[in-house]
């Protein structure tokens, strides 16, 4: 018997999958293919997460922290304050067919900033497929009092992986998903809460 096996996607490979459509990444420049990665670039969208109440309860949406936009200044630059929470759009947007998933993972550049890019990783199989949307970054500076940062600068890197297989199930069905989204919104897991709460009665 055959066993599939999972496989992260070469540049090659890569490439030929985003010109046969089982990959869309839009926009797509082909300098930006590593050897076994692609590179992103962060978007126009830069959002600290302010909280507004003592306590998050994740049942209850109104405890949730609000998203303040971080406008740039006059260099361009967005300002990120220490130990701080933001989410960030990527210029880029991915779509995968479902027998594809991939990883988001930070540059070592920032990361020796103490700027770690993303706390969430995993990029579900079947994402933004049929409707490509960006990837939201969630991102904390650890280091010196303030950095900026710029639009359009290397942000992340995204893995691809071949599953080698069609899942049962794709992470577009559920409606706590961030599949496909046009812009950065807050969390969604309360409809998880009110799904499971509603199938109880």
């Amino acid at each position: 018997m055959k066993v599939n096996t999972q496989m992260l996607l070469t540049d090659k490979k890569i490439i030929s999958h985003i010109e046969s459509g089982n990959i869309t990444i839009s926009p797509f420049n082909k300098k930006n293919v590593a050897p076994c990665s692609v590179k992103f670039h962060l978007g126009s969208s830069i959002n600290h997460l302010c909280s507004k109440s003592p306590l998050i309860d994740i049942k209850d949406q109104s405890t949730y922290p609000i998203l303040k936009k971080i406008h740039p200044d006059s260099s361009g630059g967005f300002i990120l304050k220490k130990g701080e929470v933001y989410l960030a759009s990527t210029e880029e947007k991915i779509g995968m067919n479902p027998e594809f998933a991939g990883f988001i993972d930070g540059t070592s550049n920032l990361a020796r900033l103490g700027v770690s890019v993303v706390l969430s990783g995993h990029i579900s199989c079947g994402f933004g497929f049929g409707k490509p949307g960006i990837l939201t970054l969630e991102i904390i500076h650890h280091s010196s009092p303030q950095i900026r940062l710029f639009r359009g600068m290397t942000i992340c890197n995204v893995l691809i992986f071949h599953l080698g297989d069609k899942p049962l199930q794709t992470y577009g069905k559920n409606s706590w998903n961030h599949s496909g989204e046009q812009s950065v919104i807050g969390s969604l897991i309360y409809k998880k809460y009110q799904t499971l709460d509603s199938n109880k009665e």
